[in-house]
């Protein structure tokens, strides 16, 4: 369902059988069917992932409506954010887990360029910068492409995107223009007007008070539930090892 000022998922997509589920209703299911449960390191990343997956199915906007950037950064973007699309479909593009960005600095030699129809998400658990990037753009608007770069770290996540967005320019970005998207739910107000003074590109970042602006009202209680349980499950492994230590 989509209107001009938001869009929404039917609970029915959250319930619905295997065999009824279309082709982009699938990436719903995914963010709750994440391999290993919410004992997977990267579980967040996984949820953040398959919907924007979802998102690049229907056709639905990068920023939802509802939601203004956090910070437009010391170098905005020369159109408006809020019509960016994903230039990639999950039926037909390329899936790369190769490292980008070297481990110390600049490109990993591996690396041979962004692709538009490529999402990008390297395996490596401790890739320098980002989780996974795309491009988007605006349709039937010329130099309008966008390289998204996803985060979900608070501390020093847009510090990391800066660099990143550095390298991928000097050596491969051809447009220069970036966005930053950080969902992390324990985000505080401090920790946000941090982030917009050294936000060099667009941000967006999401918290807890955002989550359903960007997971739409269907879905956050879902994510949010699981993204708990997820952190409770860290905690209680982080006190059995101490524990152990003793």
């Amino acid at each position: 369902m989509k209107r001009q000022d938001r869009y929404a998922v039917p609970p029915t997509v959250l319930f619905s059988d295997a065999d009824d589920r279309t082709e982009t209703l699938k990436h719903i299911h995914a963010m709750f069917h994440v391999p290993g449960g919410v004992d997977n390191s990267k579980f967040l990343e996984d949820i953040h992932r398959h919907w924007e997956y979802f998102k690049a199915a229907r056709g639905l906007p990068v920023i939802p409506p509802r939601m203004k950037l956090t910070s437009a950064g010391t170098r905005p973007l020369r159109f408006d954010p809020n019509e960016l699309t994903y230039s990639f479909h999950p039926s037909s593009m390329t899936f790369s887990a190769a490292n980008v960005l070297h481990r110390d600095h600049g490109i990993d030699e591996g690396f041979k360029g962004v692709e538009s129809s490529t999402f990008y998400c390297p395996k490596n658990a401790k890739h320098r910068g980002f989780e996974s990037m795309c491009v988007a753009s605006i349709r039937g608007v010329r130099e309008s492409e966008v390289l998204c770069l996803f985060q979900s770290k608070t501390k020093s996540a847009v510090e990391g995107l800066n660099i990143a967005a550095n390298d991928l320019e000097k050596q491969r970005w051809r447009e220069g223009q970036f966005l930053f998207i950080v969902v992390a739910l324990a985000a505080s107000e401090r920790d946000i007007d941090a982030a917009k003074k050294v936000a060099k590109h667009p941000t967006l970042i999401v918290n807890r008070s955002s989550l359903a602006d960007y997971f739409t009202a269907t879905l956050s209680p879902a994510v949010e539930l699981c993204l708990s349980r997820h952190e409770s499950t860290k905690v209680n492994a982080d006190t059995t090892q101490t524990a152990h230590r003793e």
